[in-house]
């Protein structure tokens, strides 16, 4: 089970939890996002939990998230293609690598 499901079924502040687990509340955030808590962490999540909350909830959710296609990044423009003008011109000057330098 997915540890958000769990706060929320068992009506478990995050305040709450993340003090029970002995980590920042923060930290909590992060583990809904994504980032897999250290093996110690996880032992305390697991007894918190009531075994409900596993290591293997943690891996499971990170390879379904790998398998994912990537979303656009927000706020960042993709790189024009072909590269504007201005650019092409600060690598005009730019020398060929000698061959025996590129091997």
């Amino acid at each position: 089970m997915e540890l958000r499901h769990w706060l929320s079924e068992s009506n478990t502040s995050i305040k709450g939890f993340a003090r029970a687990v002995k980590v920042e509340r923060a930290m909590i955030y992060r583990y809904f996002l994504g980032t897999i808590p250290r093996a110690r962490t996880i032992r305390r999540i697991e007894i918190a939990t009531g075994g409900a909350v596993t290591a293997q909830d943690f891996y499971a959710s990170a390879v379904h998230r790998m398998s994912q296609p990537p979303s656009p990044s927000i706020g960042h423009a993709p790189m024009p293609h072909p590269l504007p003008e201005p650019m092409l011109g600060a690598f005009a000057s730019m020398r060929a690598m000698p061959a025996e330098l590129a091997a």
